[in-house]
């Protein structure tokens, strides 16, 4: 009997060792039971410098909180290189999530990307120097000797950059463009660069840094912006229709005066900036959990005054409204639903509700999963 228990304690022994990452997943003693158990939920956002990847890992800390009640989850947040990268990864399902802008879904394979919301706006920032007092526009540019910095090639401002050229009716050859990376930037602004082409968040370094080191000023872009956020030429109907990732925005010296304080402008009375901008939005992979959609959105709802360093002075309707043609991802659909920011009908399919009980607008475009009236939105003032 005694030999017997020998064999038995060697034999599990035997067994622990070559077995014991398998069985660890089975002991409701230790914490690895807990974690095999776990949905690692993983977002693609941007690079470690970029806003979008501090706004991923903000939202993990919040989401640790709210999902850790409802089951066991984990967040996982990888840095891509761009919003190019966070759409192919989420499109071919390496990752649950993404973040990227408008202007780059619409230019991207998006056959397995969902629509979650729309986040913060990327806002078209043409910075000039004090020196430059004959251009006062855009447009102004073409045919002149001012050099224009569009970015590094491959950037979101540099490709922006080369459509509002092209909107604005402007021969790429018609201005002297430079494409240096942007640390070489600081130094050459305001001597060989007198103007530079930025698409950007509000908050950004490298304006801080350009605005303090040489005396500067914005630029309009009147050919994109009439200045009426709340009326559009023919022109402009045309264009927004033919863009719905661009959208009209005015850029207030008075808000930015607050974060860039050696900002200046060359007309006392000129209290804003006809502007155009385009928004990040958060996507996942068309085979997410509809659970997992639901809860990652109804944190961010939940947390909106938590997140207004990133989504200022959001509402609902702001966040659930894009006129990109995607689908909207299950979770999401699922949560508008119960906020009654779609309704579902046989006459009307996802329609956004703009009051509660209102029906939809008759003028309306079937895009993002939902009927909209295209002209009703995307006007800001920042």
């Amino acid at each position: 009997m005694e030999l017997f228990l020998v064999y038995l304690a060697v034999a599990a022994i035997f067994f622990i060792y070559f077995y014991y990452d398998n069985l660890r997943a089975f002991n409701p003693f230790i914490k690895e039971y807990y974690l095999a158990k776990e949905r690692v939920i993983t977002f693609a956002t941007g690079s470690e410098e970029n806003i979008n990847y501090e706004f991923g890992n903000y939202l993990n800390v919040l989401m640790k909180e709210h999902l850790k009640r409802v089951g066991y989850f984990k967040v996982n947040v990888s840095s891509v290189v761009s919003n190019a990268e966070s759409i192919e990864q989420t499109n071919i399902g390496n990752t649950d999530f993404g973040i990227a802008t408008e202007y780059t879904l619409s230019k991207a394979n998006t056959k397995n990307i969902r629509y979650i919301c729309s986040l913060y706006d990327a806002n078209v920032l043409i910075l000039s120097d004090n020196r430059n007092t004959k251009i006062f526009d855009f447009n102004d540019l073409e045919g002149s000797s001012i050099v224009m910095h569009i970015g590094p090639k491959g950037s979101l401002s540099n490709s922006m950059a080369r459509q509002v050229m092209a909107l604005c009716g402007i021969p790429v050859e018609r201005v002297k463009i430079a494409e240096t990376p942007y640390d070489t930037l600081i130094e050459d602004y305001g001597k060989s660069i007198r103007v530079v082409f930025l698409v950007s968040v509000m908050n950004n370094d490298l304006l801080l840094k350009l605005t303090n080191s040489v005396s500067s000023h914005f630029i309009t872009l009147n050919k994109l912006n009439n200045g009426n956020l709340y009326s559009k030429t023919a022109a402009e109907i045309q264009i927004y229709k033919e863009n719905p990732y661009l959208h009209k925005t005015l850029i207030s010296y008075q808000n930015f005066f607050k974060m860039y304080p050696a900002l200046t402008r060359l007309n006392e009375r000129q209290h804003y900036i006809p502007s155009i901008k385009t928004r990040y939005v958060l996507f996942s992979n068309s085979n997410l959990e509809e659970d997992i959609g639901y809860f990652v959105l109804k944190t961010i709802v939940e947390q909106l005054h938590n997140l207004e360093e990133f989504i200022q002075k959001a509402t609902l309707m702001d966040i659930g409204f894009s006129l990109l043609p995607l689908e909207m991802d299950k979770g999401a659909r699922k949560f508008y639903k119960e906020q009654n920011i779609i309704v579902t009908s046989e006459q009307n399919p996802d329609c956004i509700y703009y009051i509660n009980g209102a029906k939809c607008p008759e003028d309306t475009m079937e895009l993002t999963g939902r009927l909209v009236d295209i002209n009703a939105f995307n006007v800001n003032v920042i």
